[in-house]
């Protein structure tokens, strides 16, 4: 079924979402590295999932006291299977149906030349002077266990340096100063544009996008093929081409009405060693972006923030990142490849329990 009059931003689906009763606005001011994310996560302790609701909060700060003028939206994809089903505009019955679409059907994006994500840029000594990532108020999602703030609706843009096809993928990112942030991907499709980068000697370049349309999210964090363009499947969950355009400093392409872009190049030639916490609270080693290039936004946007989940505090699989977000796109995607690509016609159903 061709879905039509999709999401243009994040904007319209947060309206989508609070005329369906499903959004939460919290004015009272909340701390973002004690306060935040544990709220959040009572829902998911005591409450039926179709009681679950995402939240905005529009009154952020630090454990300093510093106060942000950016707000934080939190479970807005996938807190409930209602939620998931409103950012793909169709039924909690009709999503297996419109990812098999979507694979299938795949449409490519189409490039525009200005976009709304860039009406605000921020480079060189700006960065350091307030404009840089520590102007965005990023949770610690795990307090008491992660060793910092961390992106985790990160959706990082590269390409292969061979083909160009492009690659979407969503991948914890570690702030480590208003001008480095860290990310653990060597062992994803990205990590495999990093390695032909290397053997070229040049670095990998790289744009983290924050705040994109449901479509675009969703196919950022499922399992496809090496040489499929998550653009095309964002395309066909949309129904309709995602516009991207170009980016200030990098040759990549972001979408043109995400909230904000942070732009960047991957040394090839070395990897920091350093602690990286993850979802469920193992330490691992990653790998740092300088982010010296611009910081790109609109004029008041938005930092959308996943459910990250411990092995500590979770009390289901879907308090998880992957099992909030990530578990429904790798049941279809995979679901799907058993169809078609395997001939397993008699699988009905794909059902995955834990971290993916």
């Amino acid at each position: 079924m061709q879905k039509e009059n999709y999401y243009k931003d994040v904007r319209e689906h947060l309206k989508a979402l609070e005329e369906r009763g499903k959004l939460v606005r919290v004015k009272q001011r909340i701390n973002k590295d004690t306060e935040l994310m544990p709220l959040v996560r009572w829902q998911f302790r005591g409450l039926e999932e179709s009681q679950r609701k995402a939240f905005f909060f529009q009154n952020v700060i630090d454990v300093k006291g510093k106060s942000y003028s950016i707000p934080v939206t939190v479970g807005t994809l996938a807190a409930s299977t209602e939620i998931y089903s409103i950012g793909l505009k169709c039924t909690p019955e009709e999503i297996h149906e419109r990812w098999t679409r979507a694979q299938s059907h795949p449409i490519s994006p189409v490039q525009v030349e200005r976009g709304p994500v860039q009406e605000v840029i921020w480079k060189g000594d700006d960065l350091l002077n307030g404009h840089g990532l520590d102007m965005l108020p990023v949770p610690i999602s795990t307090p008491g266990f992660d060793n910092g703030p961390y992106l985790t609706s990160a959706n990082w843009v590269t390409k292969d340096p061979d083909t160009g096809i492009f690659n979407i993928g969503n991948y914890r990112s570690q702030i480590k100063a208003p001008n480095r942030n860290g990310g653990l991907f060597l062992g994803q499709h990205m990590g495999e544009h990093w390695r032909r980068c290397k053997a070229r000697g040049i670095p990998l370049e790289a744009a983290i996008v924050i705040g994109v349309v449901p479509a675009v999210a969703y196919a950022a964090t499922s399992k496809l093929p090496y040489d499929f363009d998550e653009y095309r499947l964002a395309g066909g969950l949309a129904g309709e081409p995602i516009e991207v355009v170009r980016c200030q400093t990098v040759d990549l392409h972001v979408p043109a009405t995400a909230e904000i872009v942070i732009e960047g190049k991957i040394s090839t030639e070395w990897i920091e060693p350093r602690r990286f916490s993850l979802h469920y609270g193992d330490i691992l080693f990653g790998s740092d972006v300088e982010a010296n290039r611009p910081v790109d936004h609109r004029r008041i946007p938005d930092v959308d923030i996943f459910i990250d989940g411990n092995a500590n505090l979770r009390v289901a699989a879907d308090v998880t990142r992957a099992g909030v977000q990530g578990a429904p796109n790798v049941c279809r995607s995979r679901l799907s490849h058993l169809d078609h690509a395997k001939g397993l016609t008699a699988a009905a159903d794909l059902v995955m329990n834990g971290d993916i």
